[in-house]
């Protein structure tokens, strides 16, 4: 794989056709008859239709950096990231003064698992581009996703720096401090988010979620504010029923399963979750109504039939109860509460 400094270092060799240098390997050539025309082996590459026009463009103009810039974008959305990295590189030798080229050319070396190379391209980005977000993001964000955290803060410092504050930046800050544990540190700049920006979505499901599992009624406020942007969100409706039950509030939290259901049919938590609820009440029939949804939603929801088991030995039907904890266990064989009720079961 050609690297970049390989690609940036390629000047004097412009007059070629670069699109034929990128994209072709030439084979041996059979020569054992001087009759016979040469034969090569290697295959052109096929391109998709939906890049037909920018094929021709390039065909007729091989050094159009534009247009190998744009096919490659549409390459790499379309999942052909082989293709992709071939026409960046040969877009960043034609031109390699454009700071878009080198955001793309860093997102397709990280798909593809070349990671120092995406780094680098995202930092060439950056030096191009130094008053744009996105490719000081992007580079954070890969540092995140390593888990080189200090890296990834060192970055956003430094956009800070040249930017500004920017929502965003607080965002990833706060991503940061919840995964090394700082969970105040996270809420803060979870906050700050949603003070500069008032419709981030993703500020508010985490606030809702970190407040939540501090069984802090305000964080019901946070997710009012997430389903308020987006209504059809199972997963901030998931996070306020839960929260909702976690504070015994138990008919907003099935209002809101049931919702969930409606949207999807298939959320086998929300089913979990309501039959918990019921047995909690003592309303063990419908608990059992709804365990089997969930089972019928997730085969392998361990607890659902840990959950059926209790459910059925509170009848007293020790018999369907000992066939779900087994079912439990097979699925767990370490469900700790599963064996303890077998061995109950059992003597």
């Amino acid at each position: 794989m050609f690297k970049i400094s390989e690609i940036r270092g390629v000047h004097s060799m412009r007059n070629i056709s670069f699109y034929i240098l990128a994209l072709f390997v030439i084979g041996f050539l059979a020569c054992s008859d001087p009759k016979e025309e040469p034969k090569n082996d290697v295959q052109s590459p096929v391109y998709p239709e939906y890049v037909a026009e920018l094929s021709a463009q390039i065909l007729a103009n091989p050094e159009n950096a534009d247009a190998y810039y744009e096919r490659a974008q549409k390459l790499f959305e379309g999942g052909n990231d082989t293709l992709a990295l071939a026409d960046i590189k040969a877009a960043i030798r034609l031109k390699d003064n454009q700071g878009l080229y080198y955001f793309l050319y860093g997102n397709i070396a990280y798909e593809m698992n070349d990671i120092a190379d995406a780094q680098t391209a995202m930092r060439r980005a950056i030096e191009l581009m130094p008053e744009e977000k996105m490719p000081y993001l992007r580079l954070a964000r890969m540092q995140f996703d390593l888990k080189d955290f200090e890296s990834s803060n060192k970055t956003l410092e430094t956009m800070s720096k040249a930017l500004g504050e920017t929502p965003d930046a607080y965002f990833l800050f706060g991503l940061i401090k919840k995964e090394i544990g700082d969970t105040a540190s996270a809420i803060g700049n979870f906050q700050k988010v949603v003070a500069i920006d008032n419709d981030y979505y993703d500020a508010y499901m985490q606030l809702g979620l970190l407040l939540g599992a501090q069984k802090e009624k305000i964080g019901i406020d946070y997710l009012n504010n997430a389903i308020r942007l987006d209504p059809q969100s199972t997963e901030a409706l998931y996070a306020r029923g839960k929260l909702y039950q976690d504070l015994n509030m138990y008919k907003k939290a099935v209002e809101d399963y049931d919702q969930i259901i409606t949207i999807n049919p298939d959320y086998a938590a929300a089913y979990y979750n309501v039959g918990w609820i019921n047995f909690r009440a003592e309303q063990f029939e419908p608990a059992i109504d709804y365990f089997n949804k969930a089972i019928i939603a997730d085969e392998e929801y361990a607890d659902a039939y840990y959950m059926r088991g209790l459910s059925y030995q509170a009848f007293g039907n020790n018999t369907e109860a000992l066939r779900n904890y087994e079912a439990c266990l097979k699925i767990n064989p370490n469900h700790k509460l599963a064996k303890e009720m077998l061995t109950l079961i059992k003597g």
